[in-house]
């Protein structure tokens, strides 16, 4: 029986959010869309920063796989640096998300006649 439980750490007081799998290993591209739905869903929640930590493991684990398959190192290097960009261009889209919810949920609750 396949059992994997990842924890992503950040935030206020360090909370962290378990993702559990069930009895069949998840396939890369499953995990990832899983993790990306997790990031965003935690994203829509203010004040929460756990999508970070999530989008830091996403950036980890493809590197990591890059280092597995590429032998040749400037091609290794070029990759791990468009992997960097990609999940910080990941992690800005999140937080611009958080803001643009956060202060949508303020104007909502300010108008009396709305």
């Amino acid at each position: 029986m396949f059992s994997k439980k990842h924890r992503y750490k950040g935030g206020r007081n360090n909370k962290s959010v378990r993702l559990s799998h069930g009895t069949q290993p998840p396939r890369p591209r499953e995990l990832i869309v899983t993790r990306l739905i997790l990031a965003a869903t935690e994203a829509l929640k203010p004040g929460s920063r756990l999508y970070v930590g999530i989008v830091d493991a996403i950036r980890e684990d493809h590197i990591r796989g890059a280092k597995c398959f590429i032998e040749d190192t400037a091609v290794l290097s070029a990759l791990a640096e468009e992997i960097e960009v990609e999940c910080g261009r990941l992690a800005s889209i999140l937080g611009a998300a958080q803001v643009t919810t956060s202060k949508n949920r303020v104007y909502e609750g300010d108008c009396d006649r709305c």
